[in-house]
């Protein structure tokens, strides 16, 4: 069969020829991977500032010259691109990405206009309606006013700008779903939100892939570095970074050598006139919780990791949390389960149906950093809660993905392509 991906970044060898590193979703490349090894041709396409073809081996790209992909709008120059790319490539069908970006939509538009359209699917990453009713992370109105910067209120991409962005990605959601055959997913949580949308949508189920690299490390308590803490990228109000910051205040109290280790790009730290003239807000408070509390030499930022490199922090942590205010899958929590790593999250979207309280992770409420203090100083005091939640953690992953598979994406094109 002939697959064709539309992703909303350029990924595999055509993203490393390029020098890029994944921005996120690189569960992409875990499952490109994957298909590399299969049997279908498979067609990857994007937009890009500049437009190019390249081939290697069984996968071609195609990136199509439409500039910024968050930019992207949908009109009929592209969708008449799109139907060119189908109608000239003719796949058995379409899986798109996600719904975060215009480009599916833009898509689906054009394979309804092509002489013979294919059966569509479209991978549900983000599910946006829960991430525009959370995206502020529980901040107050007042107090996003008190962070919003001139620069932000001038530019419109403050908190409450981009809010407004997540309700219209809702709306065009929304719209995605009348036009798509199925929507692909993995829990009861994000189908419930679906189906109220859409009670006519067909939903097939697949497990998010994580990268090898997290399953080939094995974390041990005695070779971890004591009271060391790692976590996700955390770069906006939604991912719950200031709720953490708060509980580390009170976990330092009593371990006053603790460290938080957060990966990506440090930009709550910045030098230069410029780029503290355009930091965004919420950045700058990040800045002056942690100069305010005095925790300069308590936090490290290391700047974007490599799966592999990651896998090897979580290895010599003691303990991985997830402070988000939503999440849908959480492939970051289900790799710091595979290493091994004791975990602590929120317990939202997702999350609950398959990490369990005092089973494989200890859960709190979005917002109680209070509890999320609590958690991490049982974690730090109790050998044996460490040695349960790592041996119990790895164990869910390994029965995940390994003795209760759902579908895979080779079953679902076949099941799309028999339809």
């Amino acid at each position: 069969m002939k697959i064709m991906w539309v992703t909303n970044q350029i990924v595999g060898s055509l993203a490393e020829n390029k020098g890029l590193k994944p921005i996120t979703g690189q569960w992409l490349n875990a499952e490109l991977k994957k298909e590399e090894h299969g049997f279908n041709e498979l067609l990857i396409c994007t937009i890009a500032n500049h437009g190019e073809e390249y081939l290697d081996g069984q996968v071609k790209y195609i990136i199509l010259g439409h500039g910024n992909i968050v930019l992207f709008k949908v009109n009929d120059e592209a969708i008449n691109d799109w139907q060119k790319v189908i109608e000239n490539e003719n796949p058995d069908c379409i899986l798109i990405w996600g719904t975060e970006t215009a480009v599916g939509l833009a898509v689906l538009k054009a394979n309804q206009l092509t002489n013979k359209p294919v059966p569509v699917a479209v991978y549900i990453q983000g599910v946006m309606k829960s991430i525009y009713e959370n995206y502020r992370g529980g901040f107050t109105d007042k107090e996003i006013n008190d962070m919003t910067t001139l620069p932000e209120k001038i530019r419109h991409t403050g908190i409450f700008d981009i809010e407004k962005q997540y309700y219209e990605y809702y709306l065009r959601e929304k719209e995605i779903l009348k036009l798509t055959d199925y929507i692909i997913l993995e829990n009861k949580w994000a189908e419930k939100i679906y189906k109220e949308m859409n009670p006519e949508v067909k939903v097939l189920n697949n497990r998010l892939p994580i990268q090898m690299a997290f399953s080939q490390k094995d974390w041990n308590d005695e070779r971890k570095e004591k009271h060391k803490i790692i976590t996700s990228v955390a770069g906006y109000p939604l991912k719950g970074l200031h709720q953490l910051i708060k509980a580390l205040c009170l976990v330092r109290e009593k371990y006053p050598d603790v460290k938080l280790t957060i990966p990506g790009n440090n930009s709550f730290f910045v030098h230069g006139l410029k780029k503290r003239v355009s930091q965004h807000g919420f950045n700058r408070y990040i800045r002056r919780l942690i100069e305010t509390n005095g925790l300069e030499n308590n936090i490290m930022f290391v700047g974007p990791l490599s799966p592999e490199k990651y896998a090897e922090e979580m290895s010599q942590s003691e303990v991985y949390i997830c402070a988000s205010a939503i999440e849908n899958h959480c492939s970051t929590l289900r790799e710091a389960m595979s290493v091994g790593v004791p975990c602590i999250s929120s317990a939202v979207g997702g999350i609950p149906e398959f990490a369990k309280d005092n089973e494989n992770c200890l859960l709190y409420q979005f917002g109680d950093y209070e509890k999320m203090a609590d958690c991490i100083c049982r974690i730090f005091e109790d050998k044996n809660l460490r040695d349960k939640l790592s041996i119990e953690g790895k164990r869910t992953i390994k029965s995940m993905y390994d003795e209760n598979p759902m579908m895979s994406l080779q079953d679902i094109y076949i099941e799309m392509v028999n339809r």
